[in-house]
C-alpha cells in the first residue's frame, strides 16, 4: 500500500469506549517537488468484534500541487552577413525543475 508519498498504516486495532461514535485513523503524507499528478490510497476495515462492517474502504486523495513542468523555445533570428557562417541560437526553457 505505501510509497515514498506517505506511511503505510499498519495493522491497527481500534477500541470505541462507551459513549463513544468516532475515531481517527491517520496517514503521515509526505510533501515534494515532484510533479505525480494526484494519488489514492486506501485504509481498509476487517475482523470486526460487536459490530458489523458497514462499509469495509475508505479512499483518500493525495492531491499533487506540482504543477506539470513544461518546456518551451523561443524564436530567434541572424543577419546571414557576406561570407562565412552565422550562428543561429535558439533557448529551451523548463518552466521548473523537478526535485528527482
Amino acid at each position: 500500500m505505501a510509497n515514498s508519498d506517505y506511511v503505510e498504516v499498519t495493522t491497527t486495532s481500534l477500541t470505541f469506549a462507551a459513549g463513544e461514535t468516532s475515531k481517527t485513523v491517520s496517514v503521515t503524507v509526505y510533501g515534494d517537488a515532484v510533479y505525480e499528478g494526484d494519488e489514492s490510497l486506501y485504509v481498509n476495515l476487517s475482523n470486526a468484534s460487536g459490530a458489523t462492517i458497514a462499509d469495509n474502504q475508505g479512499e483518500g486523495t493525495i492531491t499533487d500541487d506540482d504543477g506539470q513542468p513544461a518546456i518551451s523555445i523561443n524564436d530567434a533570428s541572424v543577419t546571414e552577413g557576406n561570407s562565412g557562417t552565422a550562428t543561429l541560437d535558439f533557448t529551451v526553457s523548463l518552466n521548473h525543475a523537478s526535485t528527482s
